[in-house]
Formats: structure tokens, C-alpha cells, sequence
């Protein structure tokens, strides 16, 4: 931290981990989104397996999630979902 290096070493390590999880979980995920550190998933089941993919990562990388099935925050928005069409 702290670092000039810091936001372009953060930003390949998300963009390899994003990769990987891609090549790992591609028809568990329907819908991700990414902002810096922030990441948004919709998935079919399966949370754990990501989890511990994603926390399997880097020692020094953890990842948290939170579940919901109806609504959740994202930045500064609140994602509701109306339908199960998705």
C-alpha cells in the first residue's frame, strides 16, 4: 500500500484471478460485474466452490460474500431483484 505501484499491480492480479475464475466456473456465473476490488456475481449454486477458489488464490488475498436473493447492495446502488427469470 502506499505504493505508485500499488493500483496496476491490484488491477493485473483481479484481471488474472478474473480469467482464471472464468476458465473454472464459466457456466456457474451468469452475470459478474467488477469495479476495482468490488465484484458483483450471480450464480446458479455453487458460492462455495467459488469462495474457496477465489480465497485459494493468494495467501495474502481474502475474499467475504454476501448472499441474498432479493436484494443487495453494489457501490453506491441497490440491485432488486423482481423476477425469477434469471
Amino acid at each position: 500500500m502506499g505504493s505508485p505501484l500499488s493500483p496496476i499491480l491490484g488491477e493485473l492480479i483481479m484481471d488474472d484471478l478474473f480469467e482464471k475464475l472464468d476458465q473454472n466456473f464459466k457456466d456457474k456465473i451468469k452475470f459478474k460485474i467488477r469495479f476495482v476490488d468490488d465484484s458483483l456475481f450471480i450464480l446458479n449454486d455453487q458460492y462455495f466452490d467459488i469462495l474457496n477458489f477465489l480465497n485459494g488464490y493468494h495467501q495474502c488475498l481474502r475474499f467475504t460474500f454476501e448472499k441474498s436473493f432479493h436484494m443487495i447492495n453494489f457501490l453506491d446502488i441497490t440491485v432488486i431483484r423482481e423476477s425469477d427469470t434469471i
